[in-house]
């Protein structure tokens, strides 16, 4: 890691570490550090609906062993083992992969009665979207740690491309300045080029599971801010969107810069989800309203919280999410060009060039 001093115009090399060196405990430190500050670290993966489900969890009465972190993935219902490993070890895989065939076999109440989320509002959210998108058999694995053996990588793309396990591996790097410590997170497999490919893959196996169905209705007396009904009723005018994780996908593209626009509707504030990196994207996404909102950044983007009435009406107007839907819109838009040049054959018939007009009738359909 080099740090860049701007107005030096100088780079200069940050210390690099390791967890050993530094007296860094796998469990207590390092483990406990992700948990406490679990929105931080699933934007850093790239997950951006993946909730906190526990910690130190008996996967089955017969494994003496305990799961470091088990997760709960919305976007595709599938569950998703943690493994942490300070350096590198040939056994994370095995260990990660039967963890993962234990909980695959959970019951929801049995994945319920597991939560150890605190905050009594959020695990009454977690526990409703869990009982409303039962998670699918395929639990995911993700390990992160130093570095892997290079039969740990090898493995993993036999089993994610011949038998379509979910794998994902990221490296951890520390380094030091002063008192100062840093970490790192670099994805080693899949490649990040290849991300698109798997990421589809995962896509298309939540969707078909159990993303369907579902009443807005049913959501809306969850939802504890007054615009609720109103941001729904607006979205819905642009697509369906998927009642049952509180989504709707892509209700924008190419907006400000932005490739496409989530709206996640949760029961204390809807979440934005702004996909695309690029200079000042959070200069660009602050102007949008007048007063100052929480803004996060993830893998592939921003994210930012609404939570009054004041910031819906700035997420309203720059989304322009009281236009009409893009085929009535463009319904009337052409309804109105041809109005407009009806009256123009008929200025052109009475007074203008006859020929003219005839031609341009022709082109646009109209009959005398």
């Amino acid at each position: 890691m080099l740090k860049f001093r701007v107005d030096e115009k100088v780079l200069e090399n940050v210390k690099k570490s390791n967890f050993h060196t530094e007296n860094i405990r796998e469990n207590y430190d390092l483990q406990q550090s992700i948990v406490n500050s679990w929105e931080a670290f699933k934007n850093e993966l790239g997950y951006r609906n993946l909730y906190f489900v526990g910690q130190e969890l008996a996967p089955d009465k017969y494994t003496g062993n305990k799961l470091d972190l088990l997760a709960y993935d919305l976007d595709d219902s599938s569950l998703v083992v943690i493994e942490l490993k300070r350096a590198k070890n040939k056994l994370q895989l095995l260990q990660a992969l039967t963890y993962a065939a234990s909980v695959s076999r959970w019951d929801v109440d049995k994945l319920l009665d597991s939560i150890q989320e605190k905050d009594a509002d959020d695990l009454e959210e977690l526990r409703d979207l869990i009982s409303q998108n039962t998670p699918v058999s395929e639990t995911k694995v993700i390990l992160i740690a130093e570095k892997f053996d290079p039969e740990v990588i090898l493995t993993s793309d036999w089993l994610s491309v011949n038998y379509s396990v979910s794998i994902t591996a990221f490296a951890l790097s520390l380094f030091t300045e002063n008192d100062q410590k840093y970490i790192s997170l670099d994805q080693r497999y899949p490649l990040m080029e290849l991300q698109e490919t798997f990421a589809s893959r995962k896509k298309n196996r939540g969707r078909s599971a159990n993303s369907a169905g579902g009443q807005w209705e049913d959501v809306m007396p969850k939802l504890k801010y007054p615009f609720a009904e109103r941001g729904i009723e607006l979205c819905q005018q642009i697509k369906a969107g998927l009642p049952k994780k509180r989504i709707f996908g892509t209700i924008r593209t190419n907006w400000s810069g932005f490739k496409s626009v989530d709206l996640n509707f949760w029961n204390r504030f809807v979440t934005v989800w702004l996909y695309g990196v690029f200079d000042k994207n959070e200069e660009v996404l602050r102007k949008q309203f007048r007063d100052e909102i929480s803004i996060s950044s993830w893998r592939d983007g921003l994210s930012c919280k609404v939570e009054t009435e004041r910031q819906f009406e700035d997420l309203v107007k720059w989304l322009e999410l009281d236009r009409q839907s893009s085929d009535d819109w463009m319904s009337d838009h052409f309804a109105g060009w041809k109005i407009r040049w009806l009256l123009k054959f008929i200025w052109l018939k009475c007074y203008g060039n006859v020929l003219l007009y005839d031609r341009l009738s022709y082109w646009a359909g109209f009959k005398c």
